[in-house]
C-alpha cells in the first residue's frame, strides 16, 4: 500500500514539475473554449478523492453546502456556506481569478484550471480537468474533487 501510495505522489510530482517547466501557449483570442463554456456556472461538491462530502464522518464534510461559481469574465467566487472551512467568514467583495489552458506532457494533452486571488482561498493553484460536462466537473490537484452543477 505505500509503494503505491509513493509511486503514485512521485509520478505526480514529476507531472507538476514537467507542467511548471512547459511555456503557455499564445493562442489565446479573448474565446471562450468548449471546456470554458462548460466550466461558467455554479458548482457544489460532491466528493473529495471518492469520499462523498455529505457524510459527516469524511473531513470534507464542512464542503457539503459550498458553492463555486465560474463566470464568463474570468471572476471566480466561493461561497463557503453555513459552515467556514478556513475563515471565520469570507468577504463576499473579494474575487478571484480562473483561466484555462492546454499544456502539453510527455505527447499527451492536458486540461488545466488555473485558480488565482484572494477570494477562493481553498481552491487557489493549477488543476488538472479530469473531466467536465453539462452537470458533472472532475478536477484534481493530488486530491480528486467532483462537482455537480447547480446552475
Amino acid at each position: 500500500m505505500k509503494k503505491n501510495i509513493l509511486k503514485f505522489l512521485s509520478t505526480l510530482t514529476i507531472l507538476c514539475i514537467g507542467l511548471n517547466l512547459t511555456s503557455c501557449s499564445d493562442d489565446d483570442k479573448g474565446e471562450n473554449t468548449g471546456t470554458e463554456r462548460l466550466l461558467i456556472g455554479k458548482w457544489q461538491p460532491v466528493s473529495v478523492s471518492g469520499q462523498p462530502v455529505n457524510n459527516s464522518n469524511n473531513l470534507f464534510y464542512p464542503l457539503r453546502d459550498d458553492i463555486i461559481e465560474f463566470s464568463a469574465d474570468k471572476t471566480v467566487t466561493y461561497d463557503e456556506g453555513r459552515i467556514y472551512y478556513y475563515s471565520d467568514e469570507p468577504d463576499p467583495n473579494t474575487k478571484s481569478t480562473w483561466s484555462f489552458r492546454v499544456e502539453e506532457f510527455a505527447n499527451e494533452q492536458i486540461q488545466v484550471l488555473n485558480i488565482a486571488g484572494k477570494g477562493v482561498l481553498f481552491f487557489r493553484e493549477d488543476f488538472f480537468i479530469i473531466s467536465v460536462t453539462d452537470t458533472k466537473l472532475v478536477i484534481n490537484n493530488g486530491f480528486e474533487y467532483e462537482f455537480k452543477r447547480i446552475k
